[in-house]
């Protein structure tokens, strides 16, 4: 055990990965073959049984046909018909001959049925002769009588044992098709309560394993990081020992102890002495440095644990396993948020947050926070309202700024309530000398503060009292960040509370009024900004990290939306990856940061560089988010930044933003190229002719529909094409077909109009692609 937990977290990941696949491995072995044994039994029986089957119903044709050919004979008045009728039976004996001899190596060997047949169809057409030759001789008394005497009897008995031949034959088939069923059955079964025993088993393992290597040691690493956000330096931090990322996380955090308790020191000393101003420049310098490299170094373990968890949270889990997984989510989104504020109130300090002047709307502004808190407000059981008055439509200052304030407090209101509604409200203020400022206030109905909680507010790394840490939790740094803030921009905050009936924080901020030009916001509203998520299915993405654990929970991510993922540890490997393919092979790029070898930021100078590369998208996706940072991605020609950990929907976004010429793509090639790999190239080459041929003959058929077509031929049409286009990896007309059915139950004529034009237009998009992909 004790060298379990030394293992990487990645190397455990893998060892329950191996075990799953291992088992899977073992049961699919089993179920195949026994349904391959199945399958061989029932070619064999079809082979054999059914073609014996088949054989005797020909042979009693060709018996009949010999019967009515000697009854035939009667009526004949010339003697060279007979003799031709005569040669027409030894035609018609030549293939009951062949046919019984057909009939013997289909049937269990010495089976004395057909001895006895051979015999008999011996004596039934020696006797057809005899009639035939009386009737010749003109001596039909003699053949009636040998009809009726000799031939009919054995004709009946050889019919009767030919018809008994036949029951057996299908009785045997029916035996052995109910033993084959009960095995398939049985084979079936077993698989399926293998594969459950399987897959509880590494559940078992993976809640165990969540448990006791990552939820419980984050959740200690939490309250060791909660301890020196008040400076308790006194608790060691554990897990140091060990050799994962949690243990580099520990040491991480343990060097972040040194460095402040160091730093505290360096404050106290430069206190003492002519050069404390500079000393505590460099030490805010230092802090900032050190934070800044100490959110990298812990968001990158963070970015797995976060993205496990997510990924663990989509499958279906046991109800204990489900609360152990969310709670890792939530000490994880814990620990994340005390850094992120660690390192906002660290930039502010340090001087290097700066305010911006730009148009907004405050309208919008209130709107856009509103959205962003929706859900927490609702999950709690509280009521949202918006107040803005005497506010114009745009104003002039830093929106960003002002929104952060305002989702400051406003989480605070929400983490502080229990029921009630709280109201968050705008208005604009002019001072006697014709200043502006912008007035903002959350008020709520949670427990309040009496007048001593109230003076230890809006200072760094201070709650009202130590009780509200231990309830609530934080750092005591999202106050000390909105006052900071608000006097960059020339204004002040406060509070006005009464305990047990709530609170109001407020702020003032300056702000201008906008030029007469300016009729529309500098920047657009959140709301607009993110953009929907199309559909991303078929997208070919090149993901680019050093880190194995990140690489897997990103390719999980981005292949759960469709998306194609390739690999690469670092940034020499994609460009050798890159230079060795086709030309447009990927839509996008992920790249990181800091990599061994080539970092991110010179491997996206050398694409830049290179004509072949100019112009597809390079994201970067890092764990190295300062604004300094994400200037440097843009500076070296990266389109957009994405931290981590990990925002899957933020990340989505910002794919379907950048990559709308591949959304539009008509082909999945996944389940073609999976058959390909399946069938001989001959077959599917046919197949690939018959889809193209589909394609155009359906193009035809939608450019001929209009709204007016019987509604039941529209969805009969629709639905043909949905089952179709999706079995074969034809996303876009599937969307269509799925578009299509929808209107025709609504009644919907004009988009019905628009919708088969759309579909023909995407089916001969449709079958360029396949021209393309397949070289045909």
């Amino acid at each position: 055990m004790h060298l379990f937990s030394n293992l990487k977290l990645t190397s455990k990941i893998v060892m329950l990965v191996l075990l799953l696949g291992a088992l899977a491995v073992s049961i699919t072995f089993y179920s195949m073959t026994n349904l391959y044994d199945v399958n061989h039994n029932y070619r064999a029986l079809l082979n054999r049984d059914a073609q014996a089957s088949l054989l005797i119903n020909k042979a009693l044709l060709d018996l009949s046909d010999s019967s009515k050919l000697v009854l035939s004979v009667l009526t004949e008045q010339e003697v060279a018909k007979m003799r031709a009728t005569q040669e027409k039976l030894k035609n018609l004996q030549i293939q009951l001959d062949d046919k019984i001899t057909r009939i013997a190596p289909l049937l269990d060997e010495g089976n004395s049925k057909l001895d006895a047949i051979q015999q008999q169809k011996e004596i039934v057409f020696a006797l057809a002769d005899a009639i035939i030759n009386s009737a010749a001789r003109w001596r039909g008394d003699k053949a009636l009588n040998i009809i009726h005497e000799e031939f009919d009897p054995q004709l009946n008995a050889m019919r009767q044992d030919m018809d008994d031949l036949k029951e057996a034959t299908i009785t045997r088939f029916q035996r052995a098709s109910q033993t084959l069923d009960m095995t398939t059955r049985n084979t079936l079964f077993n698989t399926t309560l293998l594969f459950s025993l399987a897959l509880v088993t590494v559940i078992g393992l993976s809640a165990y394993l969540s448990f006791t290597q990552i939820s419980r040691p984050i959740k200690q690493l939490t309250n060791a990081m909660r301890r020196l956000s008040t400076r308790d330096y006194q608790q060691n931090i554990q897990h140091t020992q060990r050799h994962d990322e949690v243990g580099e996380m520990a040491k991480a955090l343990q060097v972040f102890r040194d460095t402040m308790l160091r730093a505290d020191r360096l404050e106290v000393e430069a206190a003492d002495n002519a050069r404390a101003r500079e000393l505590a420049e460099q030490v805010a310098q230092a802090k900032a440095n050190f934070l800044a490299t100490m959110s990298h170094e812990i968001r990158t373990p963070m970015n797995a644990i976060l993205g496990l968890a997510q990924l663990s949270l989509r499958h279906p889990l046991e109800p204990r396993q489900k609360d152990r997984v969310e709670k890792i989510m939530r000490a994880g989104e814990h620990l994340l948020g005390i850094i992120n504020d660690i390192l906002d109130y660290s930039k502010i300090d340090s001087g290097h947050v700066s305010v911006e002047t730009i148009s907004f709307s405050p309208e919008e502004l209130l709107t856009d926070v509103e959205e962003m808190l929706e859900e927490t407000t609702e999950s709690k059981g509280l009521s949202l309202a918006l107040d803005v008055k005497d506010c114009p439509a745009l104003l002039v200052g830093d929106p960003m700024r002002i929104s952060q304030i305002l989702l400051n407090y406003t989480n605070n209101a929400i983490k502080f309530s229990d029921h009630g509604q709280i109201v968050i409200r705008l208005k604009l203020e002019q001072e006697t000398d014709n200043t502006l400022y912008l007035y903002g206030e959350v008020e709520d109905q949670g427990i309040g503060l009496d007048d001593r909680q109230i003076q230890q507010l809006f200072q760094p790394f201070h709650q009202a009292d130590n009780s509200i840490s231990r309830r609530f939790g934080g750092t005591g740094l999202g106050l000390a960040i909105s006052r900071n803030l608000a006097e960059l921009m020339g204004g002040s905050t406060g509070v006005c509370s009464t305990l047990g009936q709530g609170s109001t924080f407020w702020f003032r901020v300056r702000v201008y009024l906008p030029e007469a030009d300016e009729t529309t916001p500098a920047t657009a509203p959140l709301s607009q900004k993110l953009e929907p998520t199309h559909n991303l299915q078929g997208l070919r993405l090149l993901l680019v990290d050093d880190n194995e654990l990140n690489r897997l929970v990103a390719s999980e991510l981005l292949m759960d939306a469709g998306i194609l993922v390739d690999n690469a540890s670092d940034g020499q490997k994609a460009l050798d990856m890159l230079e060795a393919s086709a030309d447009n092979t990927y839509d996008v790029i992920l790249m990181d940061m800091m990599m061994p070898e080539l970092d991110g930021l010179s491997a996206t100078r050398q694409l830049r560089r290179n004509p072949r590369f100019r112009k597809i998208p390079i994201i970067a996706m890092t764990a190295n988010v300062t604004e300094r940072d994400v200037a440097s991605c843009l500076e070296a020609g990266m389109n957009a930044h994405v931290a981590k950990p990990i925002d899957d929907k933020a990340l989505l976004r910002i794919l379907a933003k950048y990559c709308k010429k591949s959304q539009s793509r008509a082909l999945d090639p996944r389940p073609l190229e999976h058959l390909k790999r399946l069938i001989a190239p001959e077959k599917f080459n046919t197949m690939i002719d018959m889809l193209l041929e589909d394609c155009q003959q359906r193009g035809q058929v939608f450019q001929s529909l209009t709204a007016q077509t019987e509604p039941q031929q529209l969805l009969q049409h629709a639905h043909d094409l949905i089952g179709t286009a999706g079995h074969v990896g034809l996303n876009n007309l599937k969307n269509l077909g799925e578009a299509l059915k929808r209107a025709t139950r609504d009644g919907d004529a004009q988009a019905i109009q628009q919708l088969v034009q759309d579909i023909y237009h995407a089916t001969l998009d449709a079958t360029q692609e396949l021209q393309q992909h397949f070289q045909r």
